[in-house]
């Protein structure tokens, strides 16, 4: 089991921000994977702290903390390289929706972030609190 870092170590962790409905798929351990585009310098920093608080909110405010997760793995490549392994993973019905649709999904909600030419760091986790 990972250790969990003390809690003024953990307001230093990297966050990762989802949907408010995802938090039960999430916790019940159906949600493993989160592909998202971000910088290198981002990405490398979650490699090497290898945890990070799990978050939802408004896109732009206070997000709330929900969980702390452990990074098992993080790869990176872009989302047309989904596979019908990865929605299982990613939860919320992407298995039965199929990978067109994903890639179609995931590139409108992270336009901003794929113009800035940013990566797609596939972050797999378990929470551990």
């Amino acid at each position: 089991m990972s250790k969990i870092l003390p809690i003024s170590f953990r307001a230093t962790l990297p966050a990762i921000k989802f949907f408010k409905d995802a938090i039960e798929d999430i916790l019940a351990g159906r949600k493993t994977l989160g592909p998202r585009p971000r910088s290198l310098s981002w990405t490398r920093r979650l490699e090497k702290v290898g945890q990070a608080l799990l978050t939802y909110g408004p896109r732009f405010g206070a997000p709330t903390v929900f969980a702390v997760v452990r990074i098992t793995d993080i790869t990176v490549r872009p989302f047309d390289s989904v596979t019908l392994e990865d929605l299982m993973h990613i939860g919320y019905d992407w298995a039965d929706r199929g990978c067109e649709e994903f890639v179609a999904e995931y590139t409108r909600w992270f336009t901003k972030e794929l113009e800035k030419n940013y990566p797609v760091a596939w972050i797999s986790f378990e929470v551990i609190a």
